[in-house]
């Protein structure tokens, strides 16, 4: 009865953690989208990718569209949506992939649901390997006790004060502080896409950034993980992302800051802009130009 017991105990386990795991195993990479979209046009997919470019539509509204890439290809995706999200953020997307009329058919995303990767995924199989491993350690309990058969109680003696005072405390619990939950990291994916920022006038005058990313990051040293770091006192420290459309192949800039303007040609930016070979971009005291190869 304990044998049969501790096998099903193990069945549990084992079909718990390949729930588990086929769970995490449903997301989709970018590239089998563009590669065979025919297969998940019309139904629910799931797929993982950081924001790119947004764009409001209604504009001043939370509603537009926004565009995603990933590790798997150069190809970016479009998601329709009801609430724009953050530039440079990754996410978990949920929603029905469908082929866009206006733009020759390319499959685009309509969004249900989003969240942030890894962290639910990661808990599931957190937690069901330790349901596992709980439930391995009372099956090799179980086949221990069948085979030894009960065992006679202990004889516990006494102690001296001596040897009570040198033992350790078998019974006090240790506490191990929980390690801070930290997203898994993604490789950048570096690209040649011929073209760079120039640093005309500014405390940086004279350095020279390649654009090699699909979003490169503008601003002063701070919390954000720039790409092209200026120590210009008057640029914000989250002023600007450029940005790369692979599709279109052309670059774009958007201003992020709320109290610093960018100014290209002498314009102050209000929402993505194109910027062309030469063009001139103002942040603060700095004069960047855009310059392709």
């Amino acid at each position: 009865m304990r044998l049969k017991g501790a096998f099903g105990i193990a069945a549990v386990g084992t079909l718990l953690l390949v729930c588990s795991l086929s769970a995490l195993a449903q997301d989709i990479f970018l590239r089998d989208i563009f590669g065979h979209p025919e297969r998940y046009y019309n139904l629910p997919v799931t797929v993982s990718g950081t924001v790119q470019a947004v764009q409001a539509n209604p504009v001043g509204t939370e509603r537009g569209q926004y565009t995603i890439s990933d590790e798997s290809t150069t190809n970016t995706l479009t998601v329709k949506t009801e609430r724009l999200p953050k530039i440079g953020v990754t996410y978990k997307i949920r929603g029905m992939l469908v082929a866009d009329p206006a733009r020759d058919n390319v499959p685009m995303l309509k969004e249900e649901s989003r969240s942030s990767p890894g962290t639910s995924s990661t808990i599931v199989l957190i937690l069901a390997g330790l349901v596992f491993l709980v439930l391995l350690v009372l099956l090799l309990r179980l086949m221990s006790k069948s085979k030894t058969g009960p065992r006679s109680a202990p004889v516990i003696r006494p102690a001296s004060r001596a040897s009570a005072a040198a033992s350790p405390d078998l019974a006090k619990t240790i506490r191990v502080p929980p390690e801070a939950d930290a997203a898994p990291g993604k490789t950048q994916v570096y690209l040649n896409l011929g073209a760079s920022i120039v640093v005309d006038k500014g405390p940086d005058a004279g350095k020279e950034f390649p654009l090699h990313t699909l979003a490169t990051a503008i601003g002063r040293p701070g919390a954000r993980k720039n790409d092209i770091e200026l120590t210009d006192g008057t640029v914000s420290k989250e002023q600007a992302t450029i940005r790369y459309d692979n599709t279109k192949k052309e670059f774009s800039i958007i201003n992020e800051s709320s109290t610093n303007p960018t100014r290209i040609d002498q314009k102050e930016l209000s929402g993505p802009t194109v910027i062309a070979d030469g063009a001139v971009i103002e942040i603060g005291k700095t004069v960047l130009r855009f310059k392709k190869s």
